[in-house]
């Protein structure tokens, strides 16, 4: 990676050909012993292990996975959960669709189920 961003890599079965989606920043692939640049907006389609055929091209439009990505991706940037368990933790933003948060005086913030 040289720019952080967000990148879809989807590899053949067979293990003998790849395609790099940069969607956001900028990347390098090691295919065969070379290095080849993707940017922010394009798609790298590379083919073989040894000799290795490669097109760098425009990326096209997301599909069905793309979106659904992104959804999961903003619903966990916008998670209140967010702001009381660590985001390193699997599924916090699960809790909001579960429950909501109260200040306890005691104890602080606390999670409560709904019923």
């Amino acid at each position: 990676m040289k720019q952080a961003g967000a990148f879809r890599v989807d590899v053949a079965e067979s293990g003998d050909s790849s395609r790099v989606t940069a969607i956001r920043g900028e990347g390098e692939v090691t295919a065969g012993g070379q290095t080849y640049e993707v940017h922010a907006g394009e798609r790298g389609e590379f083919n073989g292990t040894d000799n290795v055929d490669y097109v760098i091209a425009k990326a096209p439009g997301p599909d069905g996975l793309d979106r659904w990505a992104a959804e999961r991706d903003l619903k966990e940037d916008n998670a209140v959960s967010g702001k009381y368990v660590s985001r390193d933790t699997p599924g916090y933003s699960d809790l909001d669709d579960y429950g909501d948060w109260r200040d306890e005086p005691q104890y602080g913030h606390v999670w409560y189920p709904v019923k």
